[in-house]
């Protein structure tokens, strides 16, 4: 027969409310059309526990990954946020170090967001993840808009 091609979705936000309530059909549509597993990247402390939740669900099709988006990097009080004694670093570490299969993000810059989200708060979130994910040797999740040199100086 015919060789099938195995797919790999390397970026989905299946935790999102208008999919997290069908994610059982969703997984089912997903594996019909030939995907085998699924990246699911966090945007934040808030869905973290409903990332990490699809995970326990559907482990061996949700690849988890938590992170702080930068859309999100002003949601987690402000400032306080962006220092590296926050606890959202320590509940992040907490989280990878529990699931040693996922990765971190969905992290990055967003130029386009800049005048809502200043770029030195995005990458006050952004550094201590990218220290987080080499330091336990994680694979990173992306996210990067009209921001590409800047994100190459924090890689």
């Amino acid at each position: 027969g015919e060789a099938v091609m195995e797919l790999f979705d390397s970026h989905c936000h299946l935790q999102l409310p208008r999919l997290l309530h069908h994610a059982p059909a969703v997984v089912e549509a997903a594996r019909a059309a030939g995907v085998v597993q699924a990246a699911v990247c966090g945007c934040g402390r808030e869905d973290w526990q409903d990332v990490e939740g699809l995970a326990q669900r559907f482990p061996d099709f949700v690849v988890p990954q938590f992170g702080v988006h930068p859309w999100w990097a002003g949601s987690h009080g402000g400032e306080e946020v962006a220092t590296t004694s926050g606890d959202w670093l320590q509940e992040l570490q907490t989280l990878l170090v529990r699931w040693p299969g996922a990765g971190v993000g969905e992290c990055g810059l967003d130029g386009a967001r800049k005048k809502i989200i200043p770029m030195e708060l995005q990458r006050k979130v952004l550094k201590p993840q990218l220290e987080l994910a080499r330091e336990l040797s994680r694979p990173v999740s992306l996210h990067c808009v009209a921001a590409h040199g800047a994100l190459l100086e924090e890689l």
